[in-house]
């Protein structure tokens, strides 16, 4: 296999040079032929390495057990863990962004209030003068309330008047007069005819954004409109974390953002803003800006203001939240405990193998009887005592096998080594135990030249 691979890096080698050097050579198949090589290598001694590991770390039961936790348990509670937190931080992120859109659609909201009051300001009066100075001197009040929020805003008012041209259908519209206050956009304010029935919003102009807000006033052939207009700027920015802790980044398309993790206590996400475009009031690209909200801001925002039920929610999510991590961490525990009594009886019953090994008897585990597996190390002492007692009727037999191979060898002793020879008689004797050893006997005794006595003795019973 390492010849393989060598070869696969030369292969590799080459066609990275070819391609470079020849981009259109056939020869640069070579690269695909190395790659597929290096590829095929690295899977084999992927499989190596993994048995490898697996013969000389997981002979242990100790290794077996943690890997074994690590896969049921541990692992398991990390994955969940991990997915938790991605969901709290989706689930956060959206109501930091929800949070920053009410915010944005309450500064719509105060414009066109204060828009409304304006224009029914100016249906009561009765003042002397033009009709857009009236409506100039109702809006120098609102507005000024409004300026301790918003700095830059600035309202025009505009009158039109609808005079029949002979020969047209439609009425045109003529520009008659306009007033304005503060600063308003640097294009001259002209209010498209998708506006003209009134509006209050978020706007895109000329790459910028305005919160506006236009009512329109019919009186007779005449019209008149209040614009109301502030201006999404770094003072919107700063009012806005002045007034919530959220902090917020100049709006820019959706593919320039980015953010961050979780850090410091803030929840970081973006907050998504769908604009209108003042040409034509279709909705513009869409906006995104980079939002840091403290987690006590959203917290407060929707369980403190939500009444009792939010903050039983939270509770109740934090008790199961904490019920949890004291489970798995019991849980933790008690795998410890168990892994470690496991461990300790297997390396008990291991050491008493090896002394037994050894030609000690006499070793003993302690055990309580508490489990199985002491249970276990406790029919391994009685094995051991049993061993012992075999061992000690084998010496009993071997010992007594001894003596009767001495009787034996006495035994065959006594027998006569050597026959009386007769002229007229040959003589043979033998004596068959039925054991190793008997009581009987038999001996030759001469009684003259021609006579012998026959001696034979036998036990029976």
């Amino acid at each position: 296999m390492a010849r393989f691979t060598a070869v696969s890096a030369i292969l590799y080698v080459l066609g990275r040079a070819i391609s470079y050097f020849s981009p259109n050579s056939i020869f640069t198949i070579l690269e695909g032929l190395g790659t597929l090589g290096l590829l095929i290598s690295f899977a084999y001694y992927t499989v190596q390495v993994f048995k490898h590991l697996r013969k000389k770390w997981l002979w242990k039961i100790r290794n077996k057990i943690i890997v074994s936790y690590a896969f049921v348990g541990l692992i398991p509670m990390v994955i969940l863990g991990l997915l938790l937190w991605l969901i709290l931080r989706l689930v956060l992120g959206q109501l930091a962004a929800l949070y920053l859109d009410a915010e944005l659609e309450k500064v719509t909201e105060s414009l066109r209030r204060s828009n409304f009051e304006i224009c029914l300001s100016f249906y009561q009066s009765e003042g002397e003068g033009a009709r857009v100075e009236l409506l100039t001197r109702e809006a120098l009040g609102e507005v000024g309330k409004l300026r301790s929020d918003f700095k830059n805003i600035a309202w025009r008012g505009l009158a039109q008047v609808r005079r029949p041209v002979s020969g047209q259908q439609s009425v045109p519209v003529e520009l008659v007069a306009e007033a304005q206050i503060g600063t308003a956009s640097e294009a001259r304010l002209s209010i498209p005819k998708w506006a003209l029935r009134g509006y209050s919003g978020l706007t895109q102009d000329r790459g910028k954004l305005y919160f506006r807000s236009i009512i329109p006033i019919q009186l007779g052939r005449s019209t008149y409109f209040s614009c109301l207009e502030v201006p999404f700027d770094e003072d919107m920015i700063a009012q806005v974390r002045t007034t919530t802790d959220m902090v917020i980044s100049r709006p820019v398309p959706l593919s320039e953002v980015s953010f961050s993790a979780f850090g410091s206590g803030t929840i970081n996400y973006i907050g998504v803003i769908v604009p209108t475009k003042w040409e034509n009031g279709q909705p513009a690209d869409h906006l995104a800006s980079e939002l840091r909200v403290p987690f006590g801001t959203v917290y407060n925002h929707y369980f403190t203001e939500t009444g009792g039920l939010g903050e039983v929610l939270f509770l109740a999510f934090w008790l199961l939240g904490s019920l949890f991590v004291i489970v798995e961490v019991s849980s933790l525990v008690i795998a410890i405990f168990i892994g470690r009594s496991i461990r300790r009886t297997i390396h008990a019953i291991d050491e008493a193998t090896a002394n037994i090994r050894q030609g000690n008897f006499d070793y003993r585990i302690p055990t309580n009887n508490r489990d199985q597996l002491e249970a276990m190390a406790a029919s391994f002492n009685n094995m051991s005592e049993s061993i012992v007692g075999l061992m000690q009727q084998v010496t009993e037999k071997q010992r007594l096998d001894k003596e009767i191979e001495i009787a034996r060898e006495v035994q065959a002793k006594l027998f006569p080594q050597k026959l009386p020879t007769l002229r007229n008689l040959q003589l043979a004797a033998a004596c068959l135990p039925a054991r190793q050893v008997s009581g009987d006997y038999y001996d030759f005794i001469p009684s003259g030249p021609e006579l012998v006595d026959v001696v034979i003795g036998d036990i029976s019973g």
